[in-house]
């Protein structure tokens, strides 16, 4: 049966012993965690008692309402009032819950302030203990001790906010407060620690900076010794901006300080001299770039190696001018430039000096540049992902609309070096165009045959070497904007000046030479026609050439100025546009060069073809009678002839004629030259046979005849070919041979592939003539036919063929759907 629940002092007895048991209900009443467990205890007891008694009612006979009240009447009564008790209870147990977790929370509470003024303690205790070293460092004057109890206060500082670091005990509930120190006397320990090590500071500085100035009358070495001291200390108490500075005014002192020593020495020297400094000195800043990162990242944290960057570039850019100045007044750029716009004649020597000096300037500049931005680049992006408080200076300096700064890179946009580099790049341009114009003037004024055969003037070999030096040099640069000036600026003179007159030239001695047949003048249009040739031949070499070393040209690090993407990937795809800018604009001024080289063929083919109608036509004419014209021939007579070898190409009186007809011709001119005409001359049987047959029928004996007729042709011609390799003339040099044979017969294959080529519409036309039916044609056109290979016949051609064999009816013919 339920009962009320007593009420004890016991803590050690348990619930349901009685008068002995502490069952506490009343949250007054709570003072140990005991004292909770056993009024839990109790109350899950005494649910357990009252779900046992409405079991044991509910287990009754079931009997009508008014019989279960009679008997159970007082039963219920009892439970009904247990109930209630246990009611009572439970709103107790509730308010003893809230209140136990107010206690928690006030319990939390004072244990985090504990924590918090553990820590206070620890934190002032640590700082009175690096007052104390420090002192005792000072007074020993062992500043590196000093430093580092310095460094690790300013890292606790800087890991706390400030608040924390002067806050008080005040916030501390009274149950504590008599634990620690009173708050003033905390908060004075505190602040007094704090005067001292600032005041520590100061005087660590003052001394590391007394050092170094009294190590300026030491030897180099030794102040080496204090400085490298310096660059190591003081970032260790707060100073970074001071050591970064201390040591690129050092380095940037040492490299002036060389450069100088080097300038006593310039006088006596050309001006190669100074271009060569120039080139050391670019080379030792990215040395030193290179050499100090790992120790300024190690010392400094990420992101400081830019104020060394930015230091060393300023002092880069100062002396740079001045060996930039030192060369232009030794090599007269000036007065050079001046007699250049009046059109005076300049020494090609000194002209090409000038020249060469001017590309390495301009080359090195490019790359130095390039190099500083791409590494002050990388760093800035390091500084700005960085949380080093003393960067937001130097980035907000750079990140300042109005600074001079380039927010890509720190960098000043455009030093005044790179302004010198640029006006000394126009100077070039103009330069490379009056050498260029001027020795290409000179080469063909002093224009005069070379010895041996094929006959050639020394003005191609001249101009190309001239044209491949101005270019080549120009890509040097690796400027793509200088070497795209520099190609418009000599295509005008190849085109007209070079290119133009020996087409002329060409052109007075073919008609010369038709109205006055002599020696001398044929021996002159051969050269000039050779001339042609070669320069045909030069001009994709020439161009390959241009295109290996451009490739420099399409690099794809970021050229100097260009502007730094936010994200590897947005870096990525600007690298991509950049360089398909770079080829697009470089492709854009080569093109013209490919155009020049296609006209020259075409002007060569000219020319060729002209020579042929005019000297060779009427002799090749002659030499038709060989040809056997009679096709309407049975078997005997077939055979008969093909036991003869009676095939033209097979004749001893025509293969004699025609090589002796072209023996001349073929010594005269070059080899690419004659291969052309002798394609001419197999076109002109060509045309010849086609016309044959148009005029003549045939059986299939004569159709088979005329085919292998046409092969021993095909067969002969190809003997005469001369085997090429871009450079025609036979300078009997054995080395040379062999490094040719492979382009040699890579010629001759491309020269019968364009026999072949020309000689398509007679091939398909003794196809025809070899059917064995009109409508077997159908085999070979249309779109069942056995081959993709393209005709070259129309279909009215194709009928007026088959119409010339003897076996095929012309209705049969005329029945064949084309």
């Amino acid at each position: 049966m339920i009962s009320a629940p007593p009420r004890t002092t016991s803590p050690s007895s348990a619930p349901g012993d009685g008068d002995a048991a502490r069952t506490v209900t009343s949250p007054a009443d709570v003072a140990l965690l005991a004292d909770v467990h056993a009024a839990l205890t109790y109350w899950n007891a005494q649910e357990v008692a009252l779900v046992a008694d409405l079991t044991e009612l509910a287990a009754q006979p079931t009997t009508t309402p008014k019989d279960f009240l009679r008997a159970n009447g007082f039963h219920l009564t009892d439970l009904v009032s247990k109930a209630a008790a246990v009611a009572d209870q439970l709103a107790d147990a509730n308010d003893l819950a809230g209140a136990l977790g107010d206690r928690l929370e006030a319990f939390d509470q004072e244990l985090k302030h504990l924590d918090t003024a553990m820590a206070r303690i620890d934190m002032l205790a640590d700082i009175q203990a690096c007052v104390s070293n420090v002192t005792s460092a000072m007074a020993a004057r062992d500043w590196e001790t000093a430093a580092n109890y310095v460094h690790r206060h300013l890292l606790r500082t800087a890991a706390s906010p400030a608040h924390q670091v002067s806050a008080t005990t005040d916030d501390l509930p009274d149950s504590l407060q008599f634990v620690f120190p009173h708050a003033s006397a905390m908060e004075a320990d505190l602040r007094r620690a704090e005067v001292i090590l600032k005041d520590t500071r100061a005087k660590l500085k003052d001394a590391i900076l007394g050092e170094l100035q009294d190590a300026d009358k030491l030897d180099p070495a030794e102040r080496h010794v204090y400085l490298a001291r310096a660059f190591q200390l003081l970032p260790l108490i707060g100073e970074k901006e001071l050591g970064l500075d201390l040591y690129g005014d050092h380095v940037a002192g040492q490299l002036a300080q060389k450069c100088a020593e080097a300038a006593k020495n310039l006088d006596q020297l050309d001006a190669a001299a100074n271009v060569q400094l120039l080139t050391k000195l670019f080379e030792n800043i990215a040395m030193l770039i290179d050499a100090g990162s790992a120790s300024v990242e190690e010392k400094y944290g990420s992101g400081h190696l830019l104020r060394l960057i930015q230091r060393l570039h300023q002092e880069s850019v100062k002396q740079a001018i001045i060996l930039l100045d030192g060369w232009t007044e030794k090599r007269r750029l000036n007065h050079i430039l001046s007699l250049a716009s009046q059109n005076v004649d300049i020494g090609a020597r000194e002209l090409d000096l000038i020249l060469s000096d001017q590309v390495l300037l301009i080359q090195r500049s490019f790359l130095y540049h390039r190099f500083v931005r791409h590494r002050a680049r990388q760093e800035l992006a390091a500084a700005r992902t960085a949380t080093d408080p003393t960067l937001a200076p130097l980035l907000a300096q750079i990140s300042n609309p109005t600074s001079r700064l380039s927010p890509d890179d720190g960098i000043p946009l455009l030093s005044a070096f790179e302004e010198r580099i640029k006006q000394l790049a126009l100077a070039y341009q103009t330069l490379e165009d009056t050498f260029f114009r001027t020795n290409v003037q000179r080469a063909m004024r002093l224009d005069q045959p070379l010895g041996g055969t094929p006959l050639l003037s020394s003005c191609v070999d001249d101009v190309f070497y001239l044209l491949k030096t101005s270019v080549v040099r120009a890509v040097a640069t690796h400027d793509v904007d200088v070497a795209c000036a520099v190609l418009q600026a000599v295509e005008p003179v190849v085109r007209h000046e070079f290119t133009g007159t020996v087409v002329d030239l060409v052109g007075a001695r073919l008609a010369l030479f038709m109205a006055e047949p002599k020696a001398e003048v044929r021996s002159s249009m051969m050269m000039h026609l050779n001339n042609l040739q070669q320069i045909v031949l030069y001009m994709p070499k020439f161009l390959d050439e241009v295109e290996r070393h451009a490739a420099r040209l399409f690099e794809t690090a970021p050229a100097p100025g260009t502007p730094s993407p936010s994200s590897p990937t947005d870096s990525a795809k600007a690298a991509h546009v950049q360089l398909a800018k770079r080829r697009e604009k470089f492709s854009f001024c080569l093109a013209p060069f490919n155009k020049l080289a296609h006209a020259l063929s075409h002007d060569t083919q000219s020319k060729l073809e002209t020579v042929f109608d005019a000297f060779l036509k009427s002799k090749v004419q002659a030499l038709l009678k060989h040809l056997h014209t009679n096709y309407a021939m049975n078997e005997d007579e077939y055979t008969q002839l093909v036991a003869a070898q009676q095939f033209i190409g097979n004749q001893y009186k025509f293969t004699t004629a025609f090589a002796s007809l072209v023996a001349n011709t073929k010594v005269e001119l070059l080899g690419s030259s004659f291969n052309v005409l002798l394609l001419i001359m197999a076109e002109f049987w060509i045309k010849e046979w086609g016309r044959i047959v148009l005029s003549h029928r045939f059986t299939q004996w004569g159709a088979l005849y005329l085919e292998r007729d046409v092969r021993s042709f095909t067969a002969f011609i190809t003997t005469l070919a001369v085997s090429t390799s871009g450079n025609d003339r036979d300078d009997g040099d054995a080395t040379s041979a062999l490094a040719t044979a492979a382009g040699a017969a890579s010629n001759t294959l491309a020269w019968a592939h364009a026999l072949r080529e020309k000689m398509a519409a007679l091939s398909q036309v003794l196809t025809l003539l070899n059917l064995t039916s009109p409508q077997e044609v159908l085999d070979y056109w249309g779109p069942n036919a056995v081959s993709n290979v393209p005709w070259k016949l129309a279909a009215h051609e194709v009928r007026a063929v088959l119409r010339q064999r003897v076996e095929f009816d012309p209705n049969e013919v005329a029945r064949v759907l084309l």
